[in-house]
């Protein structure tokens, strides 16, 4: 037996959170092949981070709730100045977009479960 779930998109909540990246700043801020550029970067995030920036260098995922169903959509590794940048760059990646894909996922992965 299925079960037939319909889910209006006004239903799915939304939960964001941004934490300071686990992933080595060295060698992973910009690869830009020029070694002293790519060092200043660096270096300007590495300065951030130590006073207390924690967007300078952070992951950040979105959660998209419903029915008791979760779905991610996470970026790692990213730079920003503040919440509203990292929130910005959450919204140019698609990540509630990627969340809502997840959560769909999930729920046809739960067997018995038809949308």
């Amino acid at each position: 037996m299925k079960l037939q779930l319909t889910i209006d998109t006004d239903d799915v909540s939304y939960e964001v959170e941004i934490a300071e990246s686990k992933i080595p700043v060295h060698g992973n801020v910009m690869q830009s092949g020029d070694h002293v550029w790519d060092r200043e970067a660096e270096e300007s995030v590495i300065s951030a981070l130590e006073a207390g920036n924690t967007y300078a260098w952070c992951d950040i995922t979105i959660r998209a709730k419903v029915a008791g169903f979760v779905g991610f959509g996470s970026l790692t590794g990213c730079c920003a100045w503040d919440k509203g940048e990292a929130m910005s760059i959450a919204k140019e990646h698609e990540l509630a977009g990627a969340a809502l894909t997840d959560l769909i996922d999930v729920i046809k992965g739960a067997g018995g479960i038809e949308l």
